[in-house]
This record gives C-alpha cells, structure tokens and sequence, in this order.
C-alpha cells in the first residue's frame, strides 16, 4: 500500500476485518479493508505512533514513553492508560506490541528484549531475551528485533527483526529454578538491613548471583534448536526471564527512536 513520502509506517493491527496503521510522527492512522487493502478511513492523534495491538476489545498504543494506551477500536479516542512499570520503575520504549489474554507482549526498542506485561495493571511480569536468536555474524548483517505476533493453536510466538535472516518460532519456557543459595533474595534492600557482618549472608548471595547468570548463559547457548519448521522458520526455546521481585538488571532507560 502506497503512503506519502513524509509518512514512515508503523504499528499495525487487524480488528474485525480491518487493517489500522499507525504513522510515526504523522499523527495518522490509517484504516484498510483488510481483504483489499482500500484505505477505508483514518483517524488522528497526537505524539508518535509506535506499536498497536487488539485485545479483542480495545486497541493498545505505544507511543516510546512509559504510557500503554486503550483506544476505541472504532473512534480511535483514548479511553484510558496505564504506565508501564519493572519493581516500581517507570519502563520507556515499548515498541512492537503483541496482546495475549490480558496480557501485551512488548519488543522494548533496541534492547533485544521482550516485555510481558499485564495490562491491567502496567506492571513487567518477566522478560524473556530474545538475543540468542541472531548469532554474531548475522547480527552484523541484522537491525533491531522488531516483529512478535501469537500463534494461538500453538501458543508459541513468531519472532523476527529488521533485515533478519529468519522467522523464529519461539516456545518460551519457565525460568530455570534455582537451588541452595540462589540469588532471589538478595537485593539492596537485603544487604542494608542485613546485620553487621553477616559476611556468610553476602557470600551465599554473591555465589546464588553467579550460579544464577552462569544458569542463563548456559541456557542461551542451548536455547536456539537449529531445526527447521514449516516454510523455513527456525524454531527456538527460550527460558522466561527472572519473575518480578527476582535479582535482574535496572529498567531500560535508553533514548527513543523509530522501530
């Protein structure tokens, strides 16, 4: 579908046979019949357009600020929104979005990670690392990861990326369980209220943090099965990331750009 020059396209979700298109900083969105691909109307709205998803019954839009926004599938007018937030931090650059139940699936621009989040609610449930997918040498070749949709009869997802060399087909899995001395506990908040040298305390964490990372690492390297699936897709199983309340890095905070 031609668009004009001045236009970059982005999110894109089908509701009930049609076809809405965000535009990045045109402020448009544009409506096809999703049979024909005849542009059938458009609506406006302010800020950037990054990703948008249909949970059935309201449009979620991400704009690369912390907002997920619920719009009117038929007016596009905003109904509500909730920030996006990781242990009580304000999350900025959802972009590809992909609705699940009452849940968003997020690519959290050039960052190589997916977001779980509830929508109800904002909050990050897990994350899962999608970076193993692209080995080095493709990667020097590849652009950002930027493409996640649902397979409902499998409840698998179909990930890809700009100028990627495949279509993964993605089973996410648990995160790997931890044993003696694991790492969840350990926090901040935990050595500053700890007692004055409880050094044993702050080695079995140290030790639960390495084993921890040394867990995900190896998981990484056996993560991608290098079978092929139907039409060439790769598929892949990738461990779900830490659950919220575990040991894992700050909240992204990195500058926001188009996906």
């Amino acid at each position: 579908v031609a668009r004009p020059g001045t236009e970059w396209g982005e999110g894109l979700a089908l509701v009930h046979g049609r076809l809405i298109q965000l535009t990045y900083e045109s402020g448009i969105a544009h409506v096809y019949d999703a049979a024909t691909f005849e542009r059938i109307d458009q609506f406006t709205y302010e800020g950037q357009g990054w990703g948008l998803c249909f949970d059935g019954t309201r449009l979620v839009m991400s704009n690369g600020l912390e907002r997920l926004i619920f719009r009117d599938p038929d007016t596009f007018a905003e109904l509500e929104s909730v920030s996006v937030t990781e242990l009580g931090h304000e999350v900025i650059n959802a972009n590809e979005l992909e609705c699940v139940g009452h849940e968003v699936f997020a690519n959290m621009w050039s960052s190589g990670f997916i977001y779980r989040i509830d929508a109800r609610t904002g909050t990050v449930v897990n994350r899962i690392d999608a970076r193993v997918l692209v080995d080095a040498e493709q990667a020097a070749g590849a652009d950002v990861l930027n493409g996640i949709a649902f397979d409902p009869r499998t409840g698998h997802l179909l990930l890809t990326g700009k100028r990627w060399p495949h279509l993964f087909e993605v089973e996410v899995t648990p995160p790997p369980s931890d044993d003696a001395g694991d790492s969840r506990g350990c926090t901040l908040s935990n050595f500053s209220q700890s007692e004055p040298g409880s050094a044993v305390y702050v080695l079995l964490c140290m030790l639960g943090l390495f084993r921890r990372k040394q867990r995900s690492a190896d998981a990484k390297r056996e993560g991608v099965l290098e079978a092929e699936g139907s039409g060439g897709t790769r598929k892949a199983r990738l461990p779900g990331a830490a659950p919220l309340g575990s040991a894992v890095s700050p909240p992204l905070a990195v500058g926001r750009g188009p996906g």
